[in-house]
Parts: C-alpha cells; sequence; structure tokens
C-alpha cells in the first residue's frame, strides 16, 4: 500500500475479524482451560488433624511402669506400662521427642520396638499418626478402663547407633526414653508408679526418692513411690555391678558423688578424687546464695563404652573414660580434668530451676524455642568457668590458657560477619546434631556458649567498674537465679525484660543496648576486645600453652588457620584463613611438607622457616586422590596469650578469686 492510500474496505473486514475471534478465543480459554488443567495436576490430601494441645488439667488414674533391665548383654530393656483410660473412642499416646533443656529433638524413637497394647487381654490395635510419627492413635473398645503396652527399647550396641547407655557392667537409666505418655495434658499433671528389676547382684544410685527393694530372694527389683512425670524424667537411675557414693558436703542441703566403674580398681582412687568437689560445695553455694534441692547427685560413669552427659534439677549425668580414676602416671584425673562435671552442676541453677519461658515447654512433644541460648548456656559456661577457678580445679596458672583461647575464638568466627548471634540462638535446633562442612563460616549452636561467655564476662566487668568494685555479677546470681530452697522439681521462667530489670536492680546500666549490640551487629570486634575491660588485652605469640603435649594434635588455627592430628589428618579448616586459601579442607591427610614426608615435627619447622622464604608447599590426598596445595603464610607459629594492662584494674583476678564470705541465706 502506498503512502496515502486508503486501504481496501474487504482487507479491513477480514483484519477486525481476525481480532474479535482472537479475543473470544482468549476469553473462552481463560474461563475453560485453566479448570481443565486444574483437574488434571496433583492436589493435596488434607493433613490428619494436629495432635491434642497439652492443657493443665490432671490425668485420671496412675500409670504403672515397669522396666526389666535385666538383659544388659544385648543391650535391651523390657517395659510394661498399665494405662488407665476413661472412656472409649480415640485416645493418642506419645512417644518423647524432646528432653527438657536440651536445644534439639534428641529422643530415638527408632530405638523403640514390638509394641503390643492389650486390653482385658486382647489385642487392641494402633496406629501411627502419619504427619506427628511420635503420635499412637489407639482405638479404646467401650467397657476399657487400662491398658496395657509392652514394647522394648533397643540400647546402642555401639556409638554408630548412638550414645550407649547400657553396658554388661553398669547402665543410664533415662526415664524419658522408655515412656508413652498421654496427648492432651501438662506432664506434670501425669503421674508414674515406676519400678526396675536390675541384674543380680546390681547396685543402684539416684536421686529418686524412697527407692524400696522387692523382700523375695533373688529378685531384684526396685519399686519407687508414686511420681510427676516431670519429677521423673528430671532424675535418672544409675545402676551396675561396681558403684560408690561420697558425701561431699551436708549443709545446707547434702551432695553427693555417685560413680559406677566398669572394675573395683577404677575405683581406687575415687576418695582422693572426690576432694576435690568439695572446695566446690560452699563456692557455688556462695554463688548462688541459696539452694532449690533437697539434695544433689554428681554421676560419674567410668566407662570406655558408655557415653553420657546431661543435667537436671537434682542430678547431672556425666562419663569419662573407664581408667580415669585409677591411680597411674598417665590416668589419674586431676582437678582440671573434672571442670566439666561444674558446667552441669551450674545448669541446676540456670536452666533448671530459672529458665528462659520459650525454653519450658508443658510436654516432651512441644518444640523449645532457643533464643537466649547466650543465656542458658554462655552464662552457665562463664560461670563454670568462675567457679572451676574458685574452688580450685583450675589453678591461676590456668587463667592465661583458659581465657586467651576463649577470646582468640572470636577471630576465627568468621561467620559472624553475615550471621548475628541472634540467629545462631534459633539456628541449635537444625545444626545441633548435624555435622557441618566449614563450622566457622556457617556458626552453629556453640557461638552462644562462647560468644555469651564473653558478653556475661564484659558484663560482670561492667558491674564491678561502675560500682566501683561494691557490686559484681555475683549478685545478679543471687537475686536472679538463687531464692530457691528445697523446692524440688519446681521451674521458675523469665522473660528477657525480666532479666533486664534484675541486672539494673544490681546496677543500673543500659543494658537493653549492651546486650542487643552483641545480639544484633554482625562481626566479632566488640567481643574480641571484651576481654580488655577486665585488666587484660589478647595477644599472640610463638609460644605455645604449657599444656599441649609435644606429640599431640597441632593447633595451627592463629597462624594456617586449621588443625591437624599427629597422623596429619586434617580436622578443622577455618574460612578466609591461609589453609582455606590453599583449597584445603577438612577430611584431607598431609602426605608431605616441601618434599619431605609428613609429620608434625616437619610441618612446625617449615612454618618457622616460611618466615623468611617461600610458600609452604603440601601434598595432601583423600582417599586415592591427591592434590598440592601452596600455603602462604610468613607469620611462624602463632599462639593466643593474655597480657596485662598496667593501666587497667585486673578484674579477672578479682573475678576468679574465691569467695571467703558466706552468702548463703
Amino acid at each position: 500500500m502506498q503512502i496515502g492510500q486508503r486501504p481496501h474496505t474487504r482487507n479491513l473486514w477480514g483484519w477486525t475479524k481476525v481480532v474479535i475471534l482472537n479475543l473470544l478465543a482468549t476469553a473462552v480459554l481463560t474461563e475453560v482451560l485453566p479448570a481443565q488443567v486444574q483437574s488434571s495436576l496433583p492436589q493435596p490430601i488434607p493433613l490428619p488433624k494436629p495432635t491434642e494441645t497439652p492443657k493443665d488439667m490432671p490425668y485420671p488414674g496412675v500409670v504403672e511402669l515397669h522396666i526389666d533391665a535385666t538383659d544388659v548383654l544385648r543391650r535391651v530393656y523390657r517395659i510394661r506400662e498399665l494405662m488407665p483410660v476413661v472412656g472409649h473412642g480415640m485416645h493418642t499416646f506419645l512417644f518423647p521427642e524432646w528432653t527438657p533443656g536440651d536445644h534439639a529433638p534428641n529422643e530415638p524413637l527408632e530405638k523403640m520396638a514390638g509394641l503390643i497394647i492389650t486390653a482385658k487381654g486382647s489385642r487392641v490395635h494402633w496406629i501411627r499418626d502419619t504427619v506427628d510419627v511420635h503420635a499412637f492413635h489407639v482405638d479404646v473398645p467401650a467397657g476399657v478402663t487400662q491398658l496395657e503396652m509392652q514394647y522394648e527399647y533397643l540400647g546402642s550396641t555401639g556409638p554408630d547407633t548412638g550414645p550407649v547407655l547400657i553396658t554388661p557392667t553398669m547402665l543410664d537409666l533415662q526415664w524419658q526414653s522408655v515412656i508413652l505418655y498421654p496427648a492432651g495434658h501438662f506432664i506434670r499433671d501425669v503421674r508414674y508408679h515406676p519400678s526396675v528389676t536390675l541384674p543380680s547382684g546390681w547396685a543402684y544410685l539416684t536421686s529418686l526418692d524412697g527407692g524400696v527393694t522387692a523382700p523375695q530372694p533373688g529378685e531384684n527389683t526396685v519399686t519407687f513411690p508414686t511420681i510427676a512425670l516431670d519429677a521423673l524424667i528430671d532424675q535418672p537411675v544409675m545402676a551396675g555391678r561396681y558403684l560408690k557414693q561420697i558425701v561431699l558436703t551436708e549443709t545446707p542441703a547434702p551432695v553427693r558423688l555417685d560413680v559406677a566403674a566398669e572394675s573395683p580398681e577404677n575405683l581406687s582412687a575415687l576418695s582422693e578424687v572426690a576432694k576435690h568437689f568439695v572446695a566446690l560445695m560452699p563456692q557455688a553455694n556462695r554463688l548462688f546464695g541459696s539452694h532449690h534441692y533437697d539434695h544433689y547427685d554428681h554421676m560419674l560413669f567410668l566407662s570406655d563404652e558408655l557415653s553420657t552427659y546431661f543435667e537436671h534439677h537434682r542430678s547431672g549425668e556425666n562419663s569419662a573414660p573407664a581408667n580415669f580414676l585409677k591411680p597411674s602416671p598417665n590416668s589419674t584425673a586431676t582437678a582440671a580434668d573434672l571442670s566439666f562435671i561444674v558446667h552441669g552442676y551450674v545448669h541446676s541453677w540456670n536452666g533448671m530451676y530459672r529458665r528462659p519461658a520459650e525454653m519450658w515447654t508443658p510436654n516432651l512433644n512441644t518444640p523449645e524455642r532457643d533464643s537466649m541460648l547466650w543465656v542458658f548456656e554462655g552464662l552457665t559456661d562463664y560461670w563454670a568457668d568462675v567457679l572451676s577457678f574458685r574452688a580450685g580445679f583450675y589453678s591461676h596458672d590456668n587463667i592465661d590458657e583458659q581465657f586467651s583461647g576463649l577470646a582468640a575464638t572470636m577471630t576465627l568466627d568468621a561467620g559472624a560477619d553475615w550471621r548475628s548471634l541472634e540467629d545462631t540462638n534459633n539456628d541449635a535446633v537444625i545444626l545441633a546434631r548435624r555435622p557441618a562442612s566449614w563450622p566457622s563460616w556457617q556458626r552453629n549452636m556453640f557461638d552462644p556458649y562462647d560468644s555469651g561467655e564473653m558478653i556475661w564476662l564484659e558484663a560482670d566487668a561492667i558491674i564491678r567498674q561502675e560500682s566501683a568494685g561494691n557490686r559484681s555479677l555475683d549478685d545478679f546470681a543471687r537475686s536472679f537465679f538463687g531464692g530457691g530452697s528445697d523446692s524440688g522439681n519446681v521451674t521458675k521462667t523469665y522473660t528477657f525484660d525480666a532479666m533486664l530489670a534484675s541486672l539494673t536492680a544490681v546496677q543500673p546500666y543500659d543494658w537493653h543496648s549492651f546486650f542487643r549490640s552483641h545480639l544484633d551487629d554482625y562481626g566479632q570486634g566488640r567481643l574480641i576486645h571484651s576481654i580488655e575491660r577486665t585488666g587484660y588485652q589478647l595477644v599472640f605469640t610463638d609460644k605455645s600453652p604449657g599444656s599441649s603435649p609435644p606429640s599431640g594434635p597441632l593447633d595451627l588455627a592463629y597462624s594456617l588457620g586449621m588443625r591437624v592430628s599427629p597422623s596429619g589428618a586434617i580436622y578443622a579448616v577455618h574460612w578466609g584463613g591461609p589453609a582455606f586459601n590453599a583449597n584445603l579442607t577438612i577430611g584431607e591427610t598431609i602426605v608431605s611438607v616441601n618434599g619431605k614426608p609428613y609429620a608434625p615435627g616437619v610441618l612446625v619447622d617449615a612454618i618457622r622457616a616460611a618466615e623468611s622464604s617461600g610458600p609452604l608447599d603440601l601434598v595432601v590426598k583423600r582417599g586415592r586422590w591427591q592434590h598440592p596445595a601452596s600455603i602462604i603464610w610468613k607469620g611462624g607459629m602463632r599462639y593466643p596469650h593474655l597480657k596485662r594492662l598496667p593501666d587497667n584494674a585486673p578484674l579477672l583476678d578479682e573475678i576468679l578469686a574465691p569467695i571467703s564470705s558466706t552468702v548463703v541465706q
């Protein structure tokens, strides 16, 4: 068509028809096609009804619970529960998913097997919930008032199937792992009448009161008084062939050291070792100013198989190698070797008696929230270290090693550049039980432990500075975590704001901004310098810590940015460090260093020589695959230490000094 010529009328009508037909087709497709397509695609099936929400109301009747723990060779418990029920129809029973105070689901549902439920001698069918797999639905027939539940707990036969809690010579009976309990109730409202049959000749120790052994000859069954479920799971039972108990103190409440061993010889040094704990008792009581238990049991399993650790109101579970207390030049425990037990003891106040409100749950299948893990664990770590020094577990010479290492850890936390400490609190559920490829970049649940301890160290120094030495974090311990008196299993919850109010009452300060800056800001720069408030400065020298054995692993974290076992296996590589930049990863093994076969001394010599020469040329392998790695580093060997700041008061020394005056209320 030429310019200025009018279009032919027939062509114009043809174009118009095409446009109209297209519009009509689009309208039809818009109305019809989506429904047709929708009907041919998968659609979700409605989820089952959620498990009944727990309510604070008594469960009718008492659950009879019996554990047959005699099959220790095959590591099997046989469990029998007589469960009272009211009314016919569907009832739901739960296998625990959480342990109170833990930070991730950890109860081993896979170890439960052989579940058979009967009523009046007839078998009753049970159905597993397809979403909440810890819930078992039972259709109770009319006229039935009691269900009999029988099943087994299949204990780990080795560490590859989980923590070993049963051996031929001892066991750690954790009640929450061997029960089904009714849904819809707070566990404090469900009562149990527990009993356990032990192998012939075995004894037991526990913080549970009132146990009675059957009078019949040859029967080793212990029956305990009726008790609420929350109190029962808080008090595990230690049993074994070779047990010994030492009373550490009778005042203000009895505290005992309970030990199970694989042989009598492994108990021979117990009395000497127990002396280390005698000094701990008054220091703990003076720190917190009161006690909330009527007695407490430190439980220690000495075994090369059994491995356990957990803390409770009235007891703590701990384990150590079989010869830990056996007299010999290489195996006798020192006070410092026993300091790990102090952490669990502090948790009796911080975590068990007082607990963040979001971490308290009404039953064992409600998720905990860990937003205050830096208090629950970080403050516990802080006071565990403080008490270990005050009680003599650590000597004054250990101050440099203990706190320089803690402060230096902050320099390796590359993940703090992208992830706040607040987020690691909440993420503990995900990362607590899973190995990480790059821990220093990913961060994990242990950041609130170390970073939290540094935060509370700085807070203690602030209180001492602001009050001119008249007050300290000890006053906060007594006002906020003390106050209980023989209260048994009662937990008092608190919020972040309530904690701030208590701190402000001890020492006015902008505590909200102080804590939020540490929890929300990125980077660990401020925490690295927290130690300076205590009168010390973090420095690095080529002097290794005095306790490092010459034949042990190489801690090259602050030089090459990695840690290496004596055989050359790389078990830690820090994100962004020299080893990382040389493409080294966890799981590789060093074959050679500058052409020489690997040995720890060869690598150390090469690091020192590299200060004036070229890079370190390594060959590493993973399986059959090898590759070269060239590490550029001229800083020599580098280890953290504390240096006194002469113009600052030595507050760290004051913090760690034993409390001499009695403040028990």
